[in-house]
């Protein structure tokens, strides 16, 4: 839905939309959630509000702003009190998932409630997202044992350039935003050699362009957080180059029908991230 609404594909967008809104329910009294197999899960409900959030950007139709509240109240009931989040609760029984964690749900849902402050700066959004920026810029990746932070987390990334917008984002997260641009500029370097028949060997087969898109869409935030953020200003013209490089690699991947494909076979998110990315670059 957000990768349709981004490219004005807005009739089969809203196609998938109803299918969502269709399953939200209220989570005792702590807003909506999107719910599947009774489990309402941070990540749906926070990649649903950036869709709707989306939406709401380039039509202005608030028909929906209420079901954006919602999921909004949602997403901030489920933030723990160092800024990350439950990541999902039963919405019959209330019962949280006290257990499971989630490498990408901190960057997804503070992407959401960045969106939302951006949309009602007199509501109560941006403490939540500044939370979940300092969280994900100092304690996700050792929550997460990964092992040679930072983590790729596109999602983070458009959150930190979102939050630019509207506030100065904290020190640890414009020293985790640099970092952040090193790991997609190596990802994205390698995988520029991996289609060269000698270096192929070397760096191993091509990713699929679910990953590649992915890396594009975060160094693309990563440049717009650039233009705003004094202290990673620095580094936009080489942030830009990387993200650029990416994009050439995926337009020389793409095939005649105008899909990407690993193997012979292609997914849904191959085009997600593919048209996200290249949608963000020409944007630059």
């Amino acid at each position: 839905m957000l990768s349709l609404y981004q490219s004005g594909e807005h009739a089969a967008a809203d196609r998938g939309l109803d299918w969502a809104l269709e399953r939200l329910e209220p989570v005792g009294g702590r807003g909506l959630a999107l719910t599947l197999n009774d489990r309402a899960s941070v990540g749906g409900a926070a990649l649903l509000t950036a869709a709707l959030a989306e939406r709401r950007l380039q039509t202005g139709d608030d028909e929906h702003d209420e079901v954006l509240r919602g999921l909004g109240h949602f997403l901030v009931s489920m933030q723990r009190d160092d800024g990350g989040f439950v990541v999902s609760v039963n919405p019959s029984t209330g019962v949280r998932d006290l257990e499971g964690t989630s490498r990408y749900y901190p960057g997804e849902a503070l992407w959401a409630l960045a969106r939302l402050e951006l949309l009602w700066p007199d509501e109560p959004w941006d403490e939540a997202a500044v939370d979940a920026a300092v969280f994900i810029a100092t304690m996700r990746d050792e929550v997460e044992d990964v092992i040679a932070p930072p983590l790729n987390d596109h999602w983070a990334a458009y959150g930190f350039a979102e939050m630019a917008g509207w506030t100065r984002v904290p020190e640890s997260v414009a020293s985790y935003a640099r970092l952040l641009y090193g790991r997609f500029a190596l990802l994205i370097r390698t995988e520029s050699k991996r289609d060269a028949a000698l270096l192929s060997v070397v760096h191993g087969p091509p990713r699929r362009a679910a990953a590649l898109g992915t890396w594009v869409e975060g160094q693309a935030a990563l440049g717009r957080l650039a233009r705003l953020d004094p202290r990673v200003a620095d580094l936009r013209d080489r942030i830009d180059e990387s993200a650029a490089c990416g994009a050439g690699v995926l337009v020389s991947r793409q095939e005649a029908n105008g899909a990407w494909y690993d193997g012979g076979t292609t997914r849904m998110d191959d085009q997600q991230h593919a048209i996200s990315g290249l949608l963000a670059v020409a944007a630059l």
